[in-house]
């Protein structure tokens, strides 16, 4: 947990809006903290960062691992589901799937059963589907990290991942510790995630992104991922230039347009190129019409290799 509270981007922000902040963020307080949050996969990572560790090594410490073990085999085996043979050896996944893919697989798998422990321990008669869940997280994460290539940018693409997993943690916290709105938050409808996120602060007084926000600040994670967290909805608002912000929304409606929608929420269906009318995309990608068409094109290959890459995953 953080020592200074008071200095927090998230804190500050929310202090701010919110009227019965202090009690809302004495909930937050008590939440068991993820460790993995602050300590994604160490050993694996140092491995892989610099490309300093052999196979061997590497595949050594995914190997202690099963549930890495298995997401690893599965995704290979999906993503390359041309290849003659199944792959069964963590040594030949890691040979076709390349470092960064699984760093990246790492942190996702590290994450989530982090917080499927959190919240697996605590019965709120709420019917979770959490495949749905975390197919749409993970696509998030996919895209944002995809999108981060079309662009200048000081960020890591891990960076971008990150965020992109970890925008919807704040309903984890609903589930956790505000199950009475989380049941009227599945009944609400809007056109929008944005109008949804205006009828939660309506009915509540504050909206799940504030509460992942100041979760993840409570975790040590990076302000600039905090900051995306807690301005997914509106970019232009961020402390920080709002690339990352605005990649996360981007990313959060393709992924609802290729068919992965988020529970919890009904909103209107997504317009194909509507993601173009967001502040968000002039935000990321600017004026130059070169750059967009780029980005258009590529934007739907990703839509197209998400179905295999999340079937691997989840």
């Amino acid at each position: 947990m953080v020592n200074s509270l008071k200095d927090q981007l998230a804190y500050n922000f929310c202090a701010s809006e919110i009227s019965d902040f202090d009690a809302l963020y004495k909930k937050i307080q008590d939440c068991r903290p993820i460790a993995s949050l602050s300590r994604i996969n160490d050993n694996l990572n140092r491995l892989t960062v610099d490309a300093s560790g052999s196979v061997s090594e590497i595949a050594d410490v995914i190997s202690r691992d099963l549930s890495l073990t298995t997401r690893l085999l599965r995704l290979v085996n999906s993503v390359f589901s041309g290849i003659s043979m199944r792959v069964t050896s963590i040594e030949e996944a890691i040979f076709y799937l390349g470092l960064k893919q699984i760093r990246q697989l790492a942190m996702t798998t590290q994450v989530i059963d982090d917080i499927e422990a959190m919240s697996g321990d605590v019965q709120r008669g709420l019917d979770i589907n959490w495949t749905d869940f975390w197919r749409h997280s993970i696509g998030v994460a996919i895209l944002s990290k995809e999108l981060s290539t079309l662009a200048s940018t000081t960020s890591d693409a891990d960076e971008f991942y990150i965020a992109g997993l970890l925008k919807d943690v704040g309903k984890l916290l609903m589930f956790r510790e505000f199950p009475n709105q989380l049941r009227s938050r599945v009944a609400m409808q809007a056109l929008t995630r944005e109008a949804f996120s205006q009828a939660e602060v309506a009915s509540y007084g504050w909206h799940h992104a504030q509460l992942g926000a100041l979760y993840l600040e409570l975790n040590s994670m990076p302000e600039s991922i905090v900051d995306a967290v807690l301005h997914q909805y509106a970019p232009e608002h961020s402390q920080n230039g709002g690339q990352l912000a605005a990649v996360v929304q981007l990313a959060d409606m393709i992924v609802r347009y290729g068919g992965c929608e988020a529970p919890f929420e009904t909103v209107q269906a997504i317009e194909y190129e509507s993601w173009d009318q967001l502040p968000a995309w002039s935000i990321f990608f600017g004026e130059n019409p070169v750059e967009l068409n780029y980005a258009r094109a590529h934007i739907l290959g990703c839509i197209e290799r998400l179905p295999a890459l999340l079937k691997g995953l989840i």
